[in-house]
């Protein structure tokens, strides 16, 4: 009897859904490309999409080669989710033309390096120094030990992030109810993936050797382009408005 090359699951539809779910936010945010932090906001959706497909074909796929070729695609989006978030967030609160000035390529250097480091692994072993399966509920799962590249990644992840929520947090601290709101709720989608990859990390875990992070940050991309288009358009940044106004001399009346 021929093994299959793959393992149906109900992992792998979840993350299948959420993956294409991810790639339609990206569309619904092209549509918004004229706006400050929108072209930020289709390569998060875009790389969370990618990060979330991956991991479906991860888990979908039997044999130990093809799973680790898959996390290696998934670390497209694994590099480059905190950076677009940080992006997105120095947008979003009138910070991008610094950014620019301090010359943005010197923000993607350690995802770059991070990712030619993933694809020639097995020439040092800095991301993962050992790669292996376990089988747990009848799949086979992916195991790895981290290398020291990786936890640099991880560190800069980390203060990427964190640095974009703390900005967004001070925005939504300073600006007026409507944009307030819309801050808020861009930090509650951003606590949902910090959940998520706590969880993963501690034996609080419902899910064994499943990443939920992946799963999680999907939600993320979602609930933040539902707070963009319900709660406040990008053509209605905090930054933007807050300036027009305070800027005019004559009295305004906003009939909607």
């Amino acid at each position: 009897m021929i093994a299959s090359p793959i393992q149906p699951n109900l992992y792998s539809v979840a993350l299948l859904i959420f993956g294409m779910l991810a790639l339609f936010g990206a569309t619904v945010a092209t549509q918004r490309h004229n706006n400050p932090g929108a072209g930020w906001l289709v390569g998060l959706m875009a790389a969370m999409g990618i990060w979330s497909l991956g991991y479906c074909f991860e888990i979908l796929l039997d044999s130990l080669g093809q799973q680790v070729l898959m996390a290696k695609i998934e670390y497209f989006g694994i590099t480059t989710v905190p950076l677009f978030w940080f992006l997105f967030a120095m947008e979003y609160t009138g910070r991008g033309p610094v950014v620019r000035a301090r010359k943005l390529y010197l923000l993607g250097l350690v995802p770059v390096f991070t990712l030619i480091m993933v694809w020639t692994n097995e020439l040092h072993g800095l991301i993962w120094s050992a790669t292996t399966q376990i089988v747990h509920e009848g799949l086979n799962f992916l195991t790895v030990e981290h290398g020291g590249v990786y936890w640099v990644h991880a560190a800069y992840s980390y203060i990427l992030i964190l640095a974009g929520s703390i900005l967004v947090l001070i925005q939504a601290i300073k600006t007026r109810k409507a944009q307030r709101n819309q801050a808020i709720a861009i930090l509650v989608a951003l606590a949902v993936a910090w959940l998520g990859n706590i969880i993963y990390h501690t034996p609080l875990n419902p899910f064994p050797y499943l990443d939920i992070t992946s799963f999680t940050m999907t939600l993320t991309g979602l609930i933040l382009i539902f707070s963009l288009l319900r709660v406040g358009p990008l053509d209605l940044f905090p930054v933007v408005s807050e300036t027009v106004l305070e800027g005019m001399n004559d009295g305004v009346l906003v009939l909607d």
